[in-house]
C-alpha cells in the first residue's frame, strides 16, 4: 500500500482526528502546564487566552496558526495509524 493511500481521508479517520485534536487541546485548557493562565492545544499550545500571569505580567490573547497546523498534522497521522 502506498504512503498516499495510507493517509487518504475516510470519515472514521477524520472523526478520530477531530476528537484527538480538540479533545487533547481541551485537556490543556483544564490542566495548565505553565505560568501562563490558559492555553489551548497539545502538544503545541496554538491558542493563548491571555490574562495576568502569577508574576503579574499581562499576556495578550493570541492564535498561532503554525502550531495549529503542526498539531493537526500530528493528530491526523496518529489517527491514520490507529485506523488502518
Amino acid at each position: 500500500m502506498s504512503g498516499a493511500r495510507k493517509l487518504k481521508p475516510t470519515w472514521k479517520r477524520v472523526t478520530l482526528w477531530l476528537i484527538l485534536l480538540f479533545g487533547t487541546a481541551f485537556i490543556t485548557y483544564l490542566i495548565p502546564f505553565t505560568d501562563v493562565p490558559l492555553v489551548y492545544g497539545f502538544p503545541f499550545p496554538f491558542y493563548d487566552f491571555g490574562g495576568i500571569s502569577m508574576t503579574s505580567i499581562y499576556i495578550p490573547p493570541k492564535f498561532d496558526f503554525f502550531y495549529f497546523l503542526i498539531d493537526a498534522i500530528i493528530w491526523y497521522i496518529i489517527s491514520a495509524v490507529i485506523i488502518k
